[in-house]
């Protein structure tokens, strides 16, 4: 893995990682403004499925420090957390451990819905660079 140059979660226009962990969250939509229930509707439509009511997305940054909540630009329900950052132990595995549930109610100030699902995603279509990363297991464990 490497990282990209240009690439910063918290701007819209350069909005890449190369190491993203999702977790997709169910939730009461009827607490949610029209604007995020529109955009959820517009994404139902485009893809045929159901956007999920939350997504906490653990993310490899260039500069930020480990811990930092980033707040997705175009949407309240997409909050990012650093998991690891800088260039300490690119190209080697690591492990990461977090407790996602206390991380959801760190980033959106309330407890996880039901956990609805787990994606992985190397992303770098908004500064055009190359990118790739290795994913090894996923656990879930129960709380401690």
């Amino acid at each position: 893995m490497a990282l990209i140059d240009d690439a910063s979660p918290s701007d819209r226009d350069f909005d890449d990682s190369p190491a993203r962990l999702l977790l997709f969250f169910d939730g009461d939509r009827s607490t949610l403004p029209a604007r995020e229930l529109m955009l959820m509707e517009t994404g139902r439509v485009l893809t045929g499925q159901t956007v999920p009511f939350a997504t906490l997305m653990y993310v490899w940054d260039n500069r930020e420090p480990v811990d930092t909540v980033i707040h997705h630009p175009s949407s309240g329900q997409l909050k990012m957390i650093v998991a690891s950052s800088g260039t300490y132990r690119v190209g080697q595995w690591k492990q990461l451990e977090r407790d996602y549930a206390a991380d959801y109610q760190l980033a959106f100030g309330v407890p996880p819905g039901r956990l609805v699902g787990v994606g992985v995603l190397t992303d770098s279509d908004n500064t055009g660079a190359r990118a790739y990363a290795y994913y090894g297991d996923i656990e879930l464990l129960p709380a401690r």
